[in-house]
């Protein structure tokens, strides 16, 4: 952060009905007053879809949509993010979850699919479609440094041990082994 009294709070991944990406906006949009505190998502959706949407953002000084980004502009949204809101009803593994994780960003997300299997500790899950709760605990990591610092570094630690390229083989090789010895 180049003003550290700014928070940026981002989702990349797909926009779809069932991504929620309107309960992000909706969130976003509640938040327009709130200083400092800004809004981004990217990812790639239906047109007719993301231009409906786009009635959140159009005149907003809070909210931007970034579009289709590349992986290296994935990454440094990632990098740059304090707090990755994400909910969703449908996430098969939730990569765009993990991704944010590997930064130490610390996710917000529904308790649906396998959102709170991927997000551990490392992030607040709530109630499904309940935007009062998701508010709740965006405002709680915003004013809350120190519980903010602590679920950031738990985001992490749990994509290192569970998610990245060393901790995914530490877990798989010994489930492997019983299966092949049997």
């Amino acid at each position: 952060d180049a003003d550290s009294n700014s928070f940026l709070v981002s989702r990349i991944g797909s926009i779809e009905v069932v991504k929620h990406i309107e309960d992000f906006l909706k969130l976003a949009h509640s938040f327009r007053h709130v200083e400092n505190c800004y809004f981004l998502f990217a990812g790639m959706g239906d047109e007719h879809y993301i231009t409906e949407l786009s009635k959140y953002w159009k005149n907003s000084q809070n909210i931007a949509y970034a579009g289709v980004v590349s992986e290296q502009e994935k990454n440094d949204i990632n990098a740059a993010t304090d707090i990755c809101l994400y909910p969703t009803e449908f996430e098969s593994f939730g990569y765009s979850i993990a991704e944010p994780m590997s930064h130490g960003t610390p996710v917000i997300t529904y308790n649906e699919s396998a959102c709170p299997e991927t997000v551990g500790d490392g992030g607040v899950i709530v109630e499904f479609n309940n935007l009062e709760k998701l508010a709740v605990a965006l405002v709680d990591l915003l004013v809350r440094p120190l519980y903010r610092k602590r679920l950031a570094e738990a985001a992490y630690k749990r994509w290192e041990d569970n998610f990245s390229p060393g901790g995914y083989t530490e877990t798989i090789i010994p489930i492997y082994e019983r299966l092949l010895n049997g």
